[in-house]
């Protein structure tokens, strides 16, 4: 079950490229984690796309989709880059 919040709820979690403290990929247990705290938005730090390490995965993608099929709410991947910074 989900922790409950009164008003909106904002979260920044640097998710280790989807990996556990053992060092192994599993974006699953990001994902629960994540839906566990019921939070309204999410600022995620080393999230990857594309990365060979990480099954060339979209992260942001499949977290959003894992958090549908988790809350029932829709959710939105959306990326900010600096200028001149290269996507990856």
């Amino acid at each position: 079950a989900a922790m409950t919040f009164h008003g909106h709820c904002v979260l920044t979690f640097n998710i280790h490229k989807g990996a556990d403290r053992k060092g192994n990929y599993h974006l699953e247990r990001t994902i629960d984690a994540i839906a566990y705290l019921g939070v309204d938005l999410i600022g995620l730090q080393e999230a990857m796309r594309n990365h060979p390490d990480f099954n060339c995965d979209d992260q942001p993608a499949l977290i959003a989709e894992g958090l549908r099929r988790r809350t029932g709410r829709p959710w939105l991947p959306a990326s900010l880059k600096k200028p001149g910074s290269v996507s990856g």
